[in-house]
């Protein structure tokens, strides 16, 4: 565990780590070089669990470099990650060593979480790929294994150069890329922590140049499958695509669409039927997902995201998502608003009939 300033939560997370059914691990901390409490609670749980061993930063070195020097300290051949924001549960250890113990081809091995907000109420939960050839799949687009939840084998990530200190974030990612040529991944489908969101938490504080970062990555990757170097605003287009969170400006949509339809291509050729079947279902969803996105201002691209995750997955022909979007983007603007409205009690019948 590296930490800075963890006050809020450090506590809470300490104990769910020291109250493990394995017992039989030391507990490597990074103090980061925290100015709040940090120090002290660090200091009062020490005192209480001999396992306990903390190093300090005299000057905020960042995670990567954090990690690295704890990394030198664990005398374990398994180490895991931990986050002072987070929660694990009882057996994650248990669970995740017994796994590694008979699988001695994954090196890397996260688990699913359950998604909680700033003061620990329950909103859903995670779950990335359990498979390796899933996972490294579509690794080029999103990092397929939780960082605060992983299991690895300490020789092999010191082997690739351990975290890549020019990575102040995005880290676990670049070390992932790292180490797909020499070791097999895998997600236990099992909760086995709890995923603290809150404003301070580093995926919300990344900024332009974290994600810039991250890209960096997905553009080595994606280059690499696809034979060629991407250019960077294809690979923006493609990643924003590929997830969806959010409306793509309009003038990236075909050059996602173009690059994600030649990596499919490429899949064809090379991935087993199962990891392909998979990959396009998730496609399919996100290129639906981002056609409703595009109704309001891009009608046409929202008409070449959908008729794409027809061509996908064509059962999505029959979900009710998709017939929605259909009569969305089949009927006038105007009308779909009063029907809408009618439908959602906003608008008198009599006023939807004069509409039409």
């Amino acid at each position: 565990m590296a930490v800075r300033n963890g006050e809020p939560y450090l506590r809470e997370s300490l104990k769910s780590l020291l109250t493990q059914t394995l017992s039989d691990f030391e507990l490597v901390i990074v103090d980061d070089g925290s100015t709040d409490e940090t120090p002290a609670i660090l200091r009062a749980f020490s005192q209480q669990d001999s396992r306990i061993v903390i190093l300090r930063n005299e000057q905020n070195l960042r995670l990567a470099a954090s990690l690295n020097r704890g990394l030198r300290f664990c005398r374990a051949p398994l180490v895991a990650r931990a986050d002072a924001d987070d929660v694990y549960m009882p057996k994650r250890l248990e669970r995740q060593v017994a796994f590694m113990d008979l699988q001695p081809v994954v090196g890397v091995l996260g688990a699913a979480c359950y998604e909680m907000d700033a003061e620990g109420k329950n909103l859903r939960i995670s779950r990335h790929p359990s498979e390796d050839r899933q996972i490294r799949f579509e690794l080029p687009f999103l990092c397929r294994l939780a960082h605060p939840s992983v299991m690895f084998r300490k020789d092999l990530v010191l082997a690739v150069g351990s975290y890549d200190e020019k990575y102040w974030t995005a880290q676990d990612y670049d070390l992932w890329s790292r180490l797909m040529p020499v070791t097999a991944f895998a997600n236990l489908p099992e909760p086995l922590w709890y995923y603290r969101t809150h404003p301070k938490s580093t995926m919300s504080t990344r900024g332009d140049d974290g994600i810039c970062l991250s890209r960096s990555i997905s553009q080595r990757l994606l280059s690499a499958y696809l034979g060629g170097e991407l250019g960077s605003e294809d690979v923006k287009a493609a990643t924003l695509l590929y997830c969806s969170w959010e409306r793509l400006p309009r003038a990236l949509v075909g050059p996602a669409i173009a690059v994600l339809r030649e990596y499919v291509h490429r899949a064809s050729l090379r991935e087993t039927d199962v990891t392909l079947r998979e990959f396009k279902k998730h496609l399919a969803t996100s290129f639906i997902r981002q056609s409703n996105y595009q109704s309001e201002k891009a009608r046409l691209a929202s008409f070449q995201l959908l008729i794409g995750a027809i061509a996908l997955a064509p059962a999505q022909l029959f979900s009710s998502v998709t017939a929605k979007q259909i009569v969305r983007l089949g009927l006038p603007r105007r009308i779909y608003a009063a029907l809408k409205g009618s439908r959602e009690g906003r608008i008198p019948a009599f006023a939807l009939c004069a509409t039409i």
